[in-house]
């Protein structure tokens, strides 16, 4: 009988099984491309949309640079700052995100967060869905008299928008005969707002400057 025979008695060989193949592909992290990038954001908003019981939101892609994902989300005007707080405390307690923080003035009506298979963070603008309210409510005429009271440039983005739609809740004063109703409506009215701000620049010039107060 072969040697080789007592040896593999007195110690069976033992195979390597190990699939080297498969235990390197594990090893490997294939980067998104941009474009893949883009659409797994809009997944990802949209996975702690229905974390958030209650409200529902609408997703789209707003644009994109070499640093930062931009996204709109849509959201019923009453429940946007309640959204947005309940969309940090989701990405806080979700193990791959990093919440950052927003310094600016808009750090209750957007959120920003990173998560770590993205090469870039990805920034959510929530926009509300649409004034509601009665005719008497229309805050159309309230804004278009404030922004005449008021220096501004014209924005340019929707948070420029926010920006200046804040400004003008700080001027509500220079207004005499106003509704509640239509000054609760400010942060919903882009489209009033967009209007409002056309008829005030044509005011100004007609008038050669700023009105003092207005009468709605």
């Amino acid at each position: 009988m072969p040697i080789r025979k007592f040896v593999r008695q007195l110690r069976p060989v033992q195979e390597n099984k190990i699939n080297y193949v498969n235990k390197v592909q594990q090893l490997i992290v294939e980067e998104l491309s941009p474009s893949e990038e883009l659409q797994e954001a809009i997944i990802l908003v949209e996975r702690i949309d229905s974390k958030i019981s209650g409200i529902n939101g609408e997703t789209e892609l707003k644009g994109d640079n070499k640093n930062r994902i931009q996204i709109i989300q849509v959201v019923p005007d009453k429940d946007r700052i309640k959204f947005c707080s309940l969309a940090r405390e989701v990405i806080q307690s979700e193990e791959d995100f990093e919440l950052i923080p927003i310094t600016t003035a808009r750090s209750e009506k957007d959120y920003h967060f990173r998560h770590k298979d993205f090469s870039r963070s990805i920034y959510v603008i929530l926009k509300p869905s649409g004034a509601r309210g009665s005719v008497r409510d229309d805050p159309n005429e309230l804004l278009t008299g404030i922004f005449s009271c008021i220096n501004y440039s014209n924005p340019t983005t929707i948070e420029e928008l926010d920006l200046l739609i804040d400004l003008a809740k700080k001027n509500v004063s220079k207004s005499e005969g106003h509704t509640q109703g239509q000054v609760d409506l400010f942060d919903k009215a882009y489209t009033n707002a967009c209007q409002a701000i056309s008829a005030a620049n044509g005011i100004k010039k007609m008038l050669g400057g700023l009105k003092e107060t207005l009468m709605v």
